[in-house]
């Protein structure tokens, strides 16, 4: 048994002319890839590759063609990621030029990624997960359970985000160009703290990084969908109170991620000044890749 339906949903934040997220999937010979790259929103006040789109979009894009390329040499889901980048610092690299010594840290374009790699055997159907910052993945096993598949850190990042945009909103009113214009010092604070770990915890096209992650070998026997996203369509649980992850995943599963994403820009639409669910960007990009399992 192989998982042999794959669907993908993925669209720009609500009157947003670019979309940072990237999602894919190839089947080689003995394997099927799949994978989610959200990329971070450009806290720069440039862009420094001289492409059309900016920066985040082209290293998001950029990142998803290597890991398609690279697939055919059938390397684990983290060695994937790793080659991949590498590819893609050398193409930054060049796009930089002389200029590289001027562009400041925080404007390093930077993603968040999810892949899986799928092996069927015989009776035998595993993945290897590798996950890289905030992209969620779950499964939805035969009985209809849920099992969230990636780690994180329990919230408490969102929720350090949220206390700053609630003090934000009460000295500068709801305005969400305004709060993100207040935020812009520490978010770039943040942004080269990231950048300057090492191992790094997100994606970068930096020539020699090395990166850390969530890796794991996970029994797929008994799982009939898996479920990669962007943290702007897991908004569903994290922002919005919609459902749990059960509700959000079985809701995928039934009615398809297109019904469910329509649902979380209605409620975003609702909301455009996020005075009901206070957030640092009203909407956000959002991806979903479902691969689904037929069965006998």
């Amino acid at each position: 048994m192989d998982f042999d339906i794959v669907r993908l949903v993925s669209e720009t934040h609500i009157g947003g002319r670019e979309n940072d997220d990237r999602a894919g999937w190839v089947r080689t010979g003995s394997s099927l890839y799949a994978w989610v790259v959200d990329g971070a929103t450009s806290v720069a006040d440039e862009d420094h590759v001289g492409a059309e789109t900016g920066d985040v979009a082209w290293y998001a894009n950029a990142l998803s063609d290597a890991i398609a390329v690279n697939a055919e040499l059938e390397l684990p889901a983290k060695a994937l990621h790793a080659r991949a980048v590498a590819d893609v610092a050398r193409a930054y690299d060049a796009a930089v030029g002389d200029r590289r010594d001027r562009v400041p840290l925080h404007a390093r374009p930077l993603a968040a990624v999810t892949m899986i790699r799928i092996v069927s055997t015989g009776a035998s159907c595993r993945g290897d997960l590798f996950h890289l910052a905030d992209c969620p993945a779950f499964t939805l096993d035969s009985t209809g359970g849920v099992a969230r598949i990636t780690t994180g850190d329990g919230g408490a990042g969102e929720a350090r985000v949220l206390a700053r945009v609630i003090e934000a909103q009460a000295e500068h009113g709801f305005a969400p160009k305004a709060i993100m214009g207040a935020q812009m010092p520490w978010l770039r604070e943040r942004r080269e703290f990231q950048l300057r770990l090492d191992p790094l915890h997100v994606s970068t096209p930096a020539t020699g990084a090395s990166f850390a992650g969530w890796e794991a070998d996970i029994d797929l026997a008994d799982i009939d969908a898996i479920v990669l996203m962007s943290d702007g369509f897991e908004r569903y649980t994290t922002h919005y109170a919609m459902g749990d992850d059960a509700a959000m995943v079985r809701e995928i599963a039934t009615d398809g991620a297109a019904a469910v994403l329509k649902r979380i820009r209605d409620v975003e639409r609702s909301d455009p000044d996020c005075r009901a669910f206070p957030r640092l960007k009203a909407s956000d990009d959002a991806t979903c890749v479902v691969l689904h399992r037929s069965r006998p």
